[in-house]
């Protein structure tokens, strides 16, 4: 156990290493929320501080709400999104909490407003895999897939996330 900790803190070492130098990027995780909110993790849970170690960056717009100390997350309006994250470089959708996003398409048929977002028009969005949540153990590995995403790299093989196409391809639009 001890040398596999060990393996995990020296490879994020290596990651926080080598994105030292790099300007930061604006990532913003969320999902839409039954309830009409868009739902975002709080700036301290430990998924912004991965992004945080892979060089990316909270949008600072969004301001926390509310005393639930026991909650990850934050409801936000749609209005207060907008502003926050219309200009973030990358947006990750949480899938294990909505699985109906398939494509970019999908996105913006939840609200039009998504079309106008930086992310959006230049394709820098991503799913959750549904085992995201369930590999806590893999910290290193999260990272290091966040850096690719972050730094602009190969995103091909990620196993933790998944870049969205535009539009769906017809041979997967007949899966779902």
């Amino acid at each position: 156990a001890s040398d596999y900790f060990d393996k995990q803190c020296r490879g994020i070492e290596e990651v926080k290493s080598s994105v030292k130098d790099r300007e930061p990027k604006e990532v913003m995780l969320f999902y839409n929320s039954s309830n009409g909110y868009i739902c975002v993790k709080k700036p301290g849970d430990y998924l912004y501080k991965m992004i945080e170690l892979a060089g990316g960056a909270y949008p600072d717009k969004i301001v926390e709400t509310g005393d639930d100390e026991s909650s990850s997350t934050i409801n936000v309006n749609w209005e207060a999104f907008y502003e926050s994250a219309e200009d973030a470089d990358i947006l990750i959708y949480n899938a294990t909490m909505d699985k109906s996003i398939k494509c970019i398409d999908d996105l913006i048929k939840t609200n039009k407003l998504f079309a106008d977002f930086k992310a959006v028009k230049s394709g820098n969005v991503y799913l959750t895999n549904m085992n995201i949540f369930q590999k806590s153990s893999k910290a290193e590995e999260v990272i290091r897939e966040l850096d690719r995403i972050i730094e602009g790299g190969d995103t091909e093989d990620l196993e933790y996330f998944h870049k969205l196409e535009k539009e769906l391809e017809p041979e997967k639009a007949d899966e779902s």
